[in-house]
C-alpha cells in the first residue's frame, strides 16, 4: 500500500477509508489488539504526505477528513484500552475486597464466639464489644465499598 500511495487517487482514499472502518468496528466491540495503533499511525502518515502532493480540493478535503478520523479512532482505541483495563481492575478489586470482607464476617463470628464465652464468666464486656463494633464497621464500610464498585 505504502508505494502505491504517491500517486493520489480517490480509489486509494477509499481504500483507507475502508481501512478505518474496519478498525472502528473492532474497536467499538472492544476488539483491542496493539496492531492497530501500528495501522492508524500508517494511515494517519501517508494520509499526511498525500496532503502535500498536489491534490484535488475534493481530495485533500477527504484526506482532512480521513486524518481527523485517524485521531478519533486513535482516541477511541485510548478509551476503549482504558475501560477494558479499568474493568479488569475493578473485577480484581471486587475480588480482593470480598474477600477481606469474608475474613472480617470470620473474624467478627470468632470474636462473637469469644464475647459468649467472655459473658458466661464475667459480667464485664467492654472490650470484647469495644473490638466487635470496630470490626462491624470495618465490615460495613468494605460491603458498602463493594456495593459502589459493583
Amino acid at each position: 500500500m505504502a508505494q502505491n500511495l504517491l500517486s493520489v487517487n480517490h480509489q486509494q482514499i477509499v481504500e483507507m477509508e475502508e481501512m478505518l472502518d474496519r478498525l472502528e468496528e473492532r474497536l467499538l466491540k472492544y476488539e483491542i489488539e496493539e496492531e492497530m495503533v501500528n495501522e492508524l499511525v500508517e494511515i494517519g502518515y501517508w494520509a499526511n504526505e498525500l496532503l502535500q502532493s498536489r491534490i484535488s480540493y475534493r481530495e485533500r478535503q477527504s484526506l482532512v477528513n480521513l486524518i481527523q478520523r485517524v485521531r478519533y479512532l486513535q482516541i477511541l482505541y485510548l478509551e476503549s484500552f482504558l475501560n477494558l483495563r479499568v474493568n479488569q481492575l475493578s473485577q480484581e478489586l471486587k475480588g480482593l475486597i470480598s474477600d477481606q470482607a469474608w475474613q472480617i464476617y470470620l473474624r467478627l463470628d470468632e470474636l462473637r464466639g469469644m464475647e459468649r464465652e467472655f459473658f458466661k464468666e464475667k459480667d464485664y464486656h467492654l472490650d470484647f464489644n469495644t473490638d466487635l463494633l470496630n470490626l462491624e464497621q470495618e465490615l460495613i464500610a468494605r460491603l458498602v465499598l463493594l456495593k459502589l464498585t459493583t
